[in-house]
């Protein structure tokens, strides 16, 4: 049997750390591999209430190293999860070099393989609905989510919350703001309602509203409990919600699907 060795992550960031992750003028790279995912961190983030989407995307450019390990590349695996007992689906046996006890060792371990990006992506918030990461779900800010992931044992090497925290703000916020520019220039509806074309909310008037709703509501959270939010589309309705544009509870979830549903049928009947 023939292995490949992978030097951990975790030996990279103590030996290379800060980035850039990659040689200089690869910037395009870098801002396709984030446009590519987002959206899909987007999608299945929403479904299973785990909305720190930086922090994830921050989190697959670190574990992935921008899609170029042979555990993504090859194998649809972004975020390094191993099989554990209760795994069915498809494996990839690779030697990697982890620390144990403060030392880098090597040693054989098998991983969760994937078919496909968004299969791979969804498979990693499959992984965290394992009771031992239920804290993630409901974390609002990079810093927050970041910290849960070395406290719930996601990670052993404790730099990992820095390296997040650090990687989000030079890589996923600046390309959320360039976004979040073009977005609010056609006002926050427009764009979210571009996302729901594009299969961002789901499928379904139940799943999409209620995920419509969940994205809103957690950066009203945000907002208005002081974290740090990107200047998007999100943000723009977030802000109009808070000025008390669309009522509370379940008359919020209503007139928020509506009022994107509303501007749905106008994108698709005007052909933009």
């Amino acid at each position: 049997m023939i292995y490949i060795i992978i030097i951990s992550t975790s030996y990279l960031w103590r030996r290379f750390f800060p980035p850039p992750f990659l040689k200089r003028g690869e910037p395009m790279k870098q801002k396709e591999f984030i446009e590519t995912l987002y959206p899909i961190i987007q999608k299945y983030g929403t479904e299973y209430n785990v909305l720190c989407f930086d922090g994830v995307m921050a989190q697959a450019i670190i574990e992935s190293n921008w899609g170029k390990s042979v555990l993504s590349a090859k194998y649809h695996n972004f975020f390094g999860m191993k099989t554990g007992s209760k795994w069915g689906g498809k494996k990839a046996e690779l030697i990697t070099a982890d620390y144990v006890g403060g030392k880098l060792v090597k040693r054989k371990q098998v991983f969760r393989a994937y078919d496909s990006m968004e299969s791979g992506i969804c498979g990693f918030f499959e992984f965290l609905e394992y009771k031992r990461y239920k804290k993630l779900h409901g974390a609002l800010s990079v810093e927050e989510y970041a910290a849960l992931l070395v406290e719930t044992g996601y990670t052993n090497y404790p730099p990992y919350t820095s390296t997040i925290i650090n990687t989000a703000a030079k890589y996923v916020t600046p390309f959320l703001e360039m976004r979040g520019a073009d977005m609010v220039a056609s006002d926050g509806l427009d764009a979210m309602a571009r996302d729901v074309i594009r299969g961002v909310y789901g499928n379904g008037e139940a799943t999409r509203s209620a995920m419509l709703y969940n994205t809103v509501q957690s950066r009203v959270n945000a907002i208005v409990g002081g974290a740090g939010v990107p200047n998007d589309a999100i943000t723009t309705v977030a802000r109009e919600v808070i000025a008390g544009a669309y009522g509370a509870g379940e008359e919020r979830k209503r007139l928020l699907y509506e009022a994107v549903r509303e501007r749905v049928n106008k994108l698709i009947k005007d052909g933009v």
